[in-house]
């Protein structure tokens, strides 16, 4: 009985603490439920007030309901006295020549110290897609880093930090920007991939599929089959407009290609060279076409000379799976922006170069010139020698742009940063003996300038 007793005890007392570990477990529970409540009540209200912040727009705010007062500048119609370029009143100071000018400083011209060439006309068929209420042209515009991305020669590819619900946010991007070029042709299957064409290589396909290969990709929304038919007639109306314009680049690679096919070359032998070195003849102040001579293809038996250290070498087509063909594109090379962005260059006018200089002074032009000379806004009147209603282009494409626009600008400052930086890491004896040539001096004399000696001046630390 006392043996029972005793088990019978021991039973209640293993129950009793099961209990208490259950309800002791429970509140374990429920404490870091309401943890995790918390942290995620609090993440969302950081989330929404961030996306409140992407989401703002001018045009959607109530002054009487938002309590906030609109800033109205006025209208941008006041024009720099040296390069034309629309400001808004405010922004504009007058100098002091006879009779003054009005200017908006380093915004633009630096006063009238830069001035470069006006962009050429572009095709009318595209600048109406650009102006034009057609629903192509809407649709057009709406997804215009879409189309760009699927007729570039070269890829892009960067941490997108867009928020892209509600109104249009700006385009942001966080860390590096990568531009990259490869072969011009597909590899085969048995080689690397599956041999789908990308970027260039779409261009070497006929012309209704390569309007079904670039609608493939993911253009951020979804698509049913009338918009997916829509696409694909853009994309198509896009390659004939960029196929006749008398795109140098691609006619050029174009050309590379008919030779190869018509000599029978294994194009697994043959390495493609892009080499932008200023050409004889050309002038390195102008909105020039690339010459014909900085592409090129090396045959078998060719070798490398005398190309530049910066020179693009790559394989016309990948023949060894354990080679990446893939090539950077240097921020300095003219042929940048039309490569990457061909509905903004779509004749092939090159973009900033290392040789690029004023034509008026010969003096040389930093990046950060020309992108500040090419943001501003400026009254043109291009019309296409093809149009025959003859209608003016009054604004150049890339204020059209939208989106577009806004990556090249997050790209052109990304150029503005890498050339600053580059200039600081080869100048690094300029640097220190500009910021330490007077205390050199001052040292080699043993005097401060002011009657005391250096000596004087020490001081002990302990450290």
């Amino acid at each position: 009985m006392e043996l029972d007793d005793d088990l019978q005890e021991l039973d209640i007392n293993n129950d009793v603490q099961n209990q208490r570990r259950r309800q002791h477990n429970a509140q374990q529970r429920e404490h870091d439920a309401n943890n995790r409540r918390g942290r995620e009540r609090r993440s969302q209200e950081n989330v929404n007030s961030f996306l409140a912040a992407c989401r703002c727009n001018i045009d959607t705010f109530d002054p009487d309901t938002a309590n906030i007062t609109a800033n109205d500048l006025g209208p941008m119609n006041v024009k720099c006295g040296y390069c034309q370029a629309l400001g808004f009143e405010v922004e504009f100071k007058w100098n002091q020549e006879d009779p003054p000018k009005k200017h908006m400083g380093k915004m633009c011209c630096n006063q009238g110290k830069i001035i470069l060439e006006p962009p050429p006309a572009v095709p009318i068929a595209l600048y109406k897609l650009y102006t034009s209420n057609d629903p192509r042209a809407e649709t057009f515009r709406g997804l215009l880093r879409y189309f760009n991305a699927g007729l570039a020669m070269g890829s892009i590819q960067v941490d997108d930090q867009t928020v892209y619900q509600g109104p249009p946010g700006a385009f942001k991007v966080h860390g590096q920007i990568y531009k990259r070029i490869g072969p011009m042709l597909p590899s085969l299957p048995s080689v690397y991939g599956d041999g789908t064409p990308k970027c260039l290589q779409i261009w070497f396909c006929d012309a209704d599929e390569q309007a079904d290969l670039r609608v493939r990709q993911d253009c951020g929304v979804r698509r049913n089959r009338t918009t997916y038919r829509r696409h694909k007639e853009i994309f198509q109306l896009l390659q004939r407009i960029l196929s006749s314009c008398g795109n140098p680049l691609l006619h050029r690679f174009l050309t590379i290609y008919e030779e190869i096919e018509r000599n029978g070359t294994d194009p697994d032998d043959v390495r493609i060279v892009i080499d932008i070195n200023p050409s004889e003849g050309r002038h390195p102040g102008r909105f020039n076409a690339p010459n014909s001579t900085e592409i090129f293809a090396l045959l078998p038996d060719q070798t490398a000379q005398n190309l530049s250290k910066y020179a693009i070498l790559t394989p016309m087509r990948q023949s060894d799976p354990r080679q990446n063909p893939i090539r950077r594109i240097p921020d300095f090379f003219s042929i940048h922006d039309p490569l990457l962005y061909p509905l903004l260059r779509p004749t092939g006018q090159e973009g900033w170069h290392r040789h690029m200089r004023i034509t008026s002074t010969n003096e040389k032009v930093s990046v950060r010139q020309y992108t500040r000379f090419n943001m501003m806004q400026r009254e043109l009147h291009n019309i296409d020698p093809e149009d025959q209603d003859h209608t003016v282009q009054k604004y150049c494409i890339c204020h059209l742009a939208r989106k577009l626009y806004q990556q090249w600008l997050c790209d052109a400052w990304a150029k503005v940063e890498s050339n600053d930086m580059g200039w600081v890491e080869t100048h690094q004896s300029a640097l220190f003996a500009d910021q330490y040539v007077n205390l050199m001096r001052r040292a080699a004399e043993n005097t401060t300038g002011g009657g005391t000696t250096l000596v004087a001046l020490r001081k002990d630390v302990v450290i």
